[in-house]
């Protein structure tokens, strides 16, 4: 399953059409080639973060009181803690972890009414979104391994009602799994395996954020690492 790249500019509070033409082929989310397969690693399982090592960046864990999400033990999501000290922009990336985190849940379990995915999700966001999630479904598939996410920004809107969000993805240790098998299919995706996601956030109440909008582009290069 090698990653389709789509080139989009991504502004904040972008037309929805955008959105919808960007998404159609490009929220494949940790888009891997497929070749011959393999045992996966072992992962541990996960509803937070990895720890995180003397020599490695901070990682987000999530809270104590932070919804339960079905994700399989095999699947570790590492989440870059970019606190900016900030109340309203931290609420932000709070909600966007939660997002990603219903999105994979989604993907995992094949159901795009699953109730984390459309708490944080809606509009032309969860549209595309969906039929990323329903492509995974229809090849009987999910994802293993490890993904990541680093340089997760928030930029506000002058009103404060809507938030600017980017991150940068790292699938190249996630895999696509045929569901109810033990093997993996080897990634070969290469430098597509970097993706830039940038999206709109829209407040709720209580300061609270729902992702309205999102775009993504493989292979950007301010997210590709060695």
């Amino acid at each position: 399953m090698r990653r389709r790249s789509r080139s989009t500019t991504a502004r904040f509070a972008s037309r929805a059409a955008g959105a919808v033409a960007a998404l159609a082929t490009a929220a494949m989310l940790a888009g891997c080639g497929a070749s011959a397969s393999q045992p996966p690693a072992a992962l541990p399982g996960t509803n937070g973060a990895a720890p995180a090592s003397s020599s490695a960046p901070a990682v987000a864990v999530l809270p104590v009181d932070a919804p339960k999400f079905a994700i399989p033990s095999d699947l570790h999501l590492v989440i870059e803690a970019d606190t900016t000290g900030d109340t309203t922009k931290d609420a932000v990336l709070l909600d966007a972890e939660y997002q990603f985190y219903g999105f994979v849940e989604a993907i995992s379990t094949g159901d795009v009414k699953d109730a984390n995915f459309k708490q944080w999700t809606n509009g032309d966001a969860y549209a595309g979104l969906s039929q990323s999630v329903q492509t995974w479904k229809s090849r009987n598939e999910r994802l293993t391994g490890t993904d990541r996410l680093y340089k997760r920004t928030v930029t506000m809107s002058k009103d404060g009602s809507q938030a600017a969000y980017s991150a940068c993805e790292d699938s190249s240790q996630a895999y696509p799994m045929k569901i109810g098998s033990n093997t993996h299919d080897t990634n070969t995706a290469g430098q597509g395996n970097f993706t830039l996601w940038q999206g709109t956030f829209t407040k709720r109440a209580a300061n609270t954020w729902v992702l309205s909008l999102v775009f993504t582009k493989s292979g950007a290069s301010q997210c590709v690492v060695g």
